[in-house]
């Protein structure tokens, strides 16, 4: 490989990698740009330009047509480096003829000639030694492919990495926005929030007003798109200029007002694009999730299951377990303590470390033997305190519940639920009285609501 070079454009980490990713591909080995070996340094306009060699200016024209105001520069092994679109304000910083050091101011970053409407930048390329003593051929795009231009791609990554001025890059957290390169010369753009990454489109980033991307870790990409959400994180959507927020728990997004932020005490929001928005405001909420509101100062906490929030003292959620509460708007929080609880749902209560587990139909609370967790399929059951649980576990069972057992042969005996007493069904029978699916109880519990 041809010896090392001095980066030629002076910018920090976050610069060159919130300006480039889309372009000059530094995590890359190969040019992912243009027809040809050559490579795009994205900087903002007036961004210093340095050699990146020693040698012996053989070109400097500051022109306002072509490729502009450019500079080529022949190094001590005899290579032919071309750097053009530089600014005509101030202008070039060397004349034909000069000798220069690596690191040697050349120019500044702009948009020259036919480089001008799109994003300022530096473009370069390098003729080998072998290819003579001239100058650069006048030629673009695929018509580039008849020189032999090399890939310096290797040696701009070796020169970007090893700078003795790399400063670490800010970590990432809510609203970065992160790349990931595909492979193919295509990216995937993604904005962080609440620890999880959301794809975004070009015209999210528009809506969003989003910078350029940082291209990360593809492992490390991919876990951010698969992680949680965090409880308490603030979203915000767009949609036609007026902005809609919300704040996350259990895997829901809940509705904020202004008040709401204020009596809740959130932070700023970072935009995400419509479509997870919405999904988010759609989304079940997670059994086991711990809400709260506040009401003049005063913070009341549940913990959901089935759909449903149940209320805890201070005791409760020792006796259970459970963590931090998330605050939610006080009509969302009361909602949900009027919310119906979902059949299938499963229960614990735990007096004095002995826990007890039932499963819910109608209402009504059955309560669960080891053995029947595994023979219904039913998975974890979600702790709630001990006088909900037994209020349940009271219940009457509501009238057409559908509720079934699974017979020893793998079948299933289903009934519905008249005057408190269950009267067996058969499909036929489901369809005229326009029941819905059973809910499977333990046989005991089932074989007690029969006449």
């Amino acid at each position: 490989m041809a010896s090392a070079i001095v980066f030629p454009v002076d910018a920090s980490d976050e610069v060159i990698e919130s300006q480039s990713p889309n372009r000059w591909c530094f995590g890359r080995l190969k040019n992912g740009h243009h027809d040809y070996n050559a490579a795009d340094i994205f900087a903002p306009t007036g961004t210093r330009i340095l050699s990146p060699v020693a040698g012996t200016i053989t070109r400097a024209k500051d022109d306002s047509s072509g490729v502009g105001s450019r500079v080529q520069i022949r190094d001590d092994t005899g290579r032919l480096w071309y750097l053009a679109h530089m600014d005509n304000s101030p202008g070039l910083q060397v004349v034909k003829g000069q000798r220069v050091s690596p690191g040697a101011l050349i120019g500044v970053v702009g948009t020259s000639a036919h480089a001008r409407g799109t994003q300022p930048h530096l473009h370069i390329d390098m003729l080998p030694s072998s290819s003579g003593s001239g100058e650069r051929p006048s030629c673009s795009g695929p018509t580039c492919q008849e020189y032999p231009f090399e890939n310096i791609q290797p040696l701009l990554v070796e020169a970007y990495t090893g700078r003795a001025d790399e400063q670490p890059l800010p970590p990432l957290g809510n609203g970065s926005v992160i790349a990931r390169d595909n492979g193919d010369g295509t990216y995937l753009e993604a904005i962080l929030g609440g620890g999880h990454a959301f794809t975004l489109s070009g015209q999210d980033k528009i809506d969003l007003g989003l910078g350029y991307a940082r291209v990360i870790d593809a492992a490390e990409f991919n876990s951010f798109i698969t992680g949680p959400i965090a409880d308490g994180s603030v979203f915000a959507k767009n949609v036609g200029g007026a902005w809609t927020e919300a704040v996350m728990g259990g895997g829901h997004a809940f509705l904020l007002s202004a008040e709401d932020k204020i009596v809740l005490g959130l932070g700023a929001a970072t935009g995400i694009p419509v479509s997870h928005f919405d999904w988010l405001i759609k989304g079940p909420i997670a059994d086991g999730s711990v809400f709260a509101k506040n009401v003049g100062g005063a913070w009341t906490e549940a913990v959901m299951g089935g759909g449903h929030a149940f209320l805890l003292s201070a005791e409760d959620k020792i006796v259970l377990g459970l963590g931090a509460a998330t605050g939610i708007p006080v009509s969302h929080f009361d909602w949900l303590i009027k919310g119906p609880i979902a059949d299938g749902s499963v229960f614990a209560k735990n007096v004095g470390g002995a826990w007890s587990e039932a499963i819910l139909a109608g209402n009504r609370a059955f309560e669960l033997a080891p053995e029947d967790n595994a023979l219904l399929g039913l998975g974890r059951a979600t702790g709630i305190p001990v006088q909900h649980f037994d209020w349940l576990a009271a219940n009457t069972i509501a009238e057409r519940t559908v509720v079934a057992r699974r017979n020893p042969d793998d079948t299933y005996l289903e009934a519905y639920i008249v005057d408190g007493r269950a009267v067996l069904l058969t499909q036929e029978d489901k369809v005229r009285l326009g029941l819905g699916v059973a809910t499977v109880i333990p046989t005991t519990s089932f074989n007690s609501l029969l006449p």
